[in-house]
Formats: C-alpha cells, sequence, structure tokens
C-alpha cells in the first residue's frame, strides 16, 4: 500500500484559497459579466471581449440591412445583372448564417458549462468575416461622392474602425504566437504519457475528459479511455463522446487510473477506495500525470 502524499492536505489548502479568490474576483465587475468572474482585472478583460463583440453584431446587421435594401432596389432595376444579384443573394445568406450561428450558440448549453474553452464552437463565423467587413469597404467607396467636410469626418471614422479591426487581430495573433510554447509543451506531455502507458501495457484506463480524448485521438485508438467523476466519495462515469469506448472499458478485466498530479479530488477519492478495498497498487509519475496500476479492480463504483 502507498502512503497518503502530502501534497493532498496542500490540495485542500489550494482549493480553499482558490474558493476564497472566487468570490473575491467575482466582485470586480458584476455588472459587466453575467457569470462569475475567476481571473484577476475581471473588469478589463470584459470590457475589452465585450467591445468587439458588440462591434462585430453592429457591422453584421448593417451589412444584412444593406443587402436587403440593395436586394429590393435592384428588383425596380432592370440594369442590376445576375451577377449581382447572385452576389447580394450569397451575402445575405452567409449574414443569416452567422446569426443563426451565434443564436443557437447562446442558446445552448456549452457558455453555462465553459464559456471560455466553449468559444471555439464560434470559429465557424470567419466564413462570414467578408460579409461583417463589407460595411466599412463599401463605406470607403460611398464616401468619394460626399462633401469635403463630410467625407473628411466619415474617412476618419471608417479609418478608426479598420484601426480597431486590424489591431484586434494583431493582438489576438500575438496571443497565439505566445501560446505556441505552452502548446509544445503541453504536446509533448501528451507524447510522453502516451509513450509511458503503451509501454507498460496499459491500454484501457479511467482519467477526465480531455485528458481521454487527446490520447485516443493521439494514439489512434490503440488506448482507450472513459471520462471519470467524483460523487458521493466515489467514481461514476463522466461523459464519453464515442458510448462504445464505455462498454469497451466495462469489458476490460482491470482497467488503470490516470489522473493529473494536481487532480487532488480525483487522486485523493481513488487512494480512499483503494484503502478501504485493501487494494494494492502501483503509481508511475510521468509528464505531471499519475498512473495507478491496481492488482485488482475497484467494486462499489457507478463506472
Amino acid at each position: 500500500m502507498g502512503n497518503i502524499y502530502t501534497f493532498v492536505h496542500y490540495g485542500n489548502t489550494s482549493q480553499r484559497y482558490y474558493l476564497d479568490s472566487y468570490h473575491q474576483n467575482s466582485a470586480c465587475a458584476p455588472f459587466i459579466t453575467s457569470w462569475p468572474s475567476k481571473v484577476p482585472h475581471a473588469f478589463r478583460y470584459a470590457t475589452m471581449q465585450y467591445s468587439w463583440s458588440i462591434g462585430y453584431c453592429l457591422l453584421l446587421l448593417c451589412s444584412i440591412s444593406l443587402t436587403i435594401a440593395a436586394l429590393i432596389r435592384s428588383q425596380h432595376q432592370d440594369r442590376t445583372g445576375n451577377d449581382t444579384r447572385a452576389q447580394q443573394v450569397a451575402r445575405l445568406l452567409l449574414g443569416c448564417a452567422a446569426i443563426l450561428t451565434i443564436v443557437l450558440y447562446v442558446k445552448g448549453s456549452a457558455t453555462v458549462v465553459d464559456a471560455y474553452n466553449s468559444a471555439r464552437y464560434l470559429s465557424i463565423l470567419w466564413i462570414s468575416a467578408p460579409v461583417v467587413l463589407w460595411p466599412l469597404w463599401r463605406g470607403l467607396r460611398f464616401i468619394r461622392s460626399l462633401p469635403l467636410w463630410f467625407n473628411f469626418c466619415k474617412m476618419s471614422f471608417i479609418a478608426a474602425v479598420w484601426e480597431v479591426v486590424g489591431g484586434i487581430l494583431l493582438l489576438s495573433t500575438m496571443y497565439i504566437i505566445q501560446e505556441i510554447p505552452q502548446a509544445q509543451a503541453r504536446d509533448q506531455q501528451l507524447t510522453q504519457l502516451t509513450t509511458t502507458l503503451e509501454r507498460l501495457h496499459v491500454t484501457r484506463f479511467y482519467s477526465e475528459y480531455w485528458i481521454c480524448n487527446n490520447v485516443i485521438f493521439a494514439s489512434q485508438e490503440r488506448l482507450i479511455c472513459g471520462d471519470s467523476q467524483v460523487e458521493k466519495g466515489t467514481f461514476t462515469h463522466g461523459f464519453d463522446r464515442y458510448v462504445q469506448y464505455q462498454w469497451i472499458l466495462k469489458a476490460s478485466s482491470n482497467p488503470a487510473f490516470v489522473f493529473p498530479k494536481n487532480d487532488y479530488n480525483r487522486i485523493q477519492t481513488l487512494k480512499n477506495l483503494v484503502a478501504q478495498q485493501h487494494i494494492e497498487y502501483h503509481q508511475v509519475d510521468v509528464a505531471g500525470y499519475a498512473i495507478f496500476i491496481l492488482a485488482r479492480p475497484l467494486q462499489n463504483t457507478r463506472l
């Protein structure tokens, strides 16, 4: 039997501090965010995010309105070509698709479960980016026929909007570049974990949602993992996108357990269960993960 590591007590301490910080930071900007903020400087971050998102929606609505107006005018103008009408219809469909994507995203549960990581579901909006930016381009062409003073004011406004759009794209690109080393480090850790599991012949195991997805994909399904959650002092099955993985785990004679070393809740729950059932286990630490190989399978769980 292994001893209870000292980091378990430290984990409880860290968790209490996290909850205290959570309540303190949630008061930073209660009138800006619709969910409690977990990060410092929440007001600044929320302001930046809401500014560009509101601007995006306004440009999108402006584009759709201009497109509808152009289609209505084209019905009364015989000289409007079919190619022009086709462009306007395509622009309208792309704009409506963007609105539908945003509505489905807002009405879904993804923003409630994990608003930050669930934002990836909006990446498809890039397809409609030309439609969103079209009013700005159209404005540049339209101001040539206006008076000089009005021309200058409107040119300055549109130039400012373009600078904001370009600044957002530049900042986003810089953020992605800064994240590359961390992404490479996580990829190396995943590679080490996958290699170690295959070397130990641990092909069936329980872990958490993201580890399961990444390991299964990286190993091309040579390693099968099931998501596990802690509920009332025991393990219960979590969420797997492919139900067949559940049956593969249930058919396994003695699946292992793999958790991040900082996942104190799952690790402590596992150690409590093996201590209660007098099960010996072997622990292997690799790349920030803890692999638990049990002498016999756990009983009285809902996995």
